[in-house]
């Protein structure tokens, strides 16, 4: 099992990892940005301002908002189990 686990952790790991490269480089794009110029325009610096700054304390607000709106206790666990024993087929 935990070889399956570690697997499905390494595979959503590179799915984020990949989502992030992309956000990041459509964010640069629309801040004009060039590889080949050293001087790069202000527009550049306020969009790697809030990719670095502003995108991790929103996300981990989003996720608080999440974590509040389905909490995980004893009777949403009691219904989940319910739920997958219902669904299970097992002889």
């Amino acid at each position: 099992m935990a070889p399956v686990l570690y697997s499905l952790w390494l595979f959503s790991r590179g799915v984020m990892d990949a989502i992030s490269a992309a956000a990041s480089n459509g964010i640069l794009q629309a801040a004009n940005y060039n590889a080949h110029n050293c001087v790069q325009p202000n527009t550049v610096k306020q969009a790697l301002r809030y990719v670095t700054a502003g995108t991790p304390p929103a996300v981990y607000v989003i996720a608080l908002l999440f974590i509040w709106l389905y909490p995980i206790n004893e009777e949403s666990r009691t219904k989940t189990k319910m739920a997958l024993d219902a669904r299970c087929v097992c002889t």
